[in-house]
C-alpha cells in the first residue's frame, strides 16, 4: 500500500498529525503548506510524485511544486525523476528539519555573544540578568549539539547495520 492509499484509508489522526506537525514547525519559520508537506513526507519511506503530493494534500500542482521547491532550497527535500519520464518525485533528506538545527545552534551563539559583549553593553544589574540568559542559551546550545551528535552517530550506525 503506497502513502496515498494509506492517507486516504487512514483514520483522521493521520491528517491531524500532518496539520499539528505543520503548526509546530510554524514558529521555526516554516510556512503552513511546507510544514504539511514535510509532515506528509515523514510518513513516507519512498519518494512521492508531485501529482501524488498535490492530490493527497488537497493542493494544486503549482502549489505543491512551490512548496516542494521551498523545502528543497532549505535543505529538507531531494528531488528525483524517473528515466524516460518528466515526473518529479520528492523525499526527505533528513528526518530532522534543518531549520530546527539552525535555530538550535543559534542558542549557543546567542549565549557566546551575550557573555562576550555584556561587560561592554550593560550595567552591573543588567549584567546579572544577561549572565543568566547567556548561561541558559549556551547550555541549551551545548546540550542540543551533544544530542544531535549522538543522534547522528546512532543514525549512521543504524544505516551501516541496515546495509549489512
Amino acid at each position: 500500500m503506497n502513502i496515498s492509499q494509506r492517507i486516504q484509508a487512514a483514520p483522521p489522526s493521520t491528517r491531524e498529525f500532518i496539520d499539528e506537525y505543520a503548526s509546530l514547525l510554524s514558529p521555526w519559520g516554516v510556512p503552513a503548506a511546507a510544514g504539511r508537506l514535510y509532515a506528509y513526507l515523514l510518513l513516507s519511506n519512498e519518494p512521492v510524485s508531485l501529482e501524488q503530493i498535490a492530490a493527497d494534500l488537497d493542493m494544486s500542482k503549482a502549489g505543491a511544486w512551490n512548496t516542494a521547491r521551498f523545502l528543497e532550497q532549505s535543505g529538507n527535500l531531494r528531488r528525483s525523476t524517473e528515466r524516460g519520464s518528466k515526473r518529479v518525485f520528492f523525499r526527505l533528506i533528513n528526518d530532522i528539519a534543518p531549520c530546527m538545527l539552525d535555530q538550535i545552534r543559534a542558542f549557543g551563539e546567542m549565549g557566546r555573544l551575550v557573555a562576550a559583549m555584556m561587560p561592554e553593553v550593560a550595567e552591573a544589574k543588567t549584567q546579572e540578568r544577561l549572565a543568566r540568559m547567556a548561561k541558559f542559551c549556551f547550555s541549551v546550545g551545548q546540550l542540543m549539539s551533544e544530542l544531535t551528535e549522538q543522534y547522528d552517530t546512532a543514525k549512521a550506525l543504524n544505516t551501516v547495520t541496515d546495509k549489512e
